[in-house]
């Protein structure tokens, strides 16, 4: 037998079950229509298979949702964090380095480049005390003369 999916099935009519099957429709047809949305809901076949099939499915399909909302708020609270501790370090970088490479001038970021160069030839890590020295002094001394 098919119904159309708007009007609630009469279950006690159709499998003879009781209260359970109207739980389970009135479940299955929220969730068609949310699924749907603006279209018009499919017909189908209502029998003890199909409705407990579609119930299952209504069910992991919500679960999945639940489990999506959750992975995107922790998704959105990581990316607010991330944020906050890439100002910080921002900001202790530029206080610990003095002045910004975007406020050297052409002969600086020459100078800077062939540094990095440098290190890079040479192996070694950002954090090496040399470079980072190198590059704190040349970023003063060529602050020094812009001014």
């Amino acid at each position: 037998m098919f119904v159309r999916v708007t009007e609630k099935p009469r279950w006690r009519e159709i499998s003879g079950a009781g209260g359970d099957m109207d739980e389970k429709s009135t479940k299955i047809i929220l969730w068609l229509k949310r699924f749907y949305a603006e279209r018009s809901l499919p017909p189908y076949e209502v029998n003890s298979r199909t409705v407990e099939l579609l119930y299952y499915m209504a069910k992991w399909n919500e679960t999945r949702d639940k489990d999506l909302t959750h992975v995107l708020e922790d998704h959105r609270l990581k990316s607010a964090e991330i944020m906050v501790e890439a100002t910080y370090f921002q900001e202790l970088l530029t206080d610990s380095l003095g002045p910004s490479y975007t406020n050297l001038s052409r002969m600086g970021h020459t100078y800077l480049n062939q540094i990095v160069d440098s290190c890079v030839a040479l192996e070694l890590h950002n954090k090496s005390p040399h470079c980072v020295r190198t590059s704190r002094e040349l970023c003063i001394t060529n602050t020094h003369k812009l001014q």
